[in-house]
């Protein structure tokens, strides 16, 4: 669902995917780092970017620390500047 609210063109959209995924963030899977990073590569939005950041990578980061190292320094050599958000980089 939150990847049909991502292709719609007002970012609103993407804030309910986001909250849809707020509300669910302790079961999400590991495998929802290639989403994130999908999401953020697609519509860098500031106010998504940050909410992705702080709510979603965070979590994901607690719950699976060894995917997260991977995805964390893949998107530390990024040159897309949304990956530079502190909880992208975890600095």
């Amino acid at each position: 669902m939150v990847d049909e609210l991502w292709a719609l063109p007002e970012r609103e959209y993407q804030l309910v995917g986001i909250d849809l995924l707020i509300k669910v963030k302790k079961k999400l899977p590991a495998t929802l780092f290639e989403d994130v990073e999908r999401w953020v590569t697609t519509k860098s939005w500031w106010d998504t970017v940050d909410f992705l950041a702080s709510h979603i990578v965070g979590m994901l980061a607690l719950n699976y620390p060894h995917e997260a190292e991977h995805y964390i320094q893949k998107w530390r050599g990024s040159e897309n500047i949304c990956f530079a958000a502190p909880p992208f980089c975890f600095n």
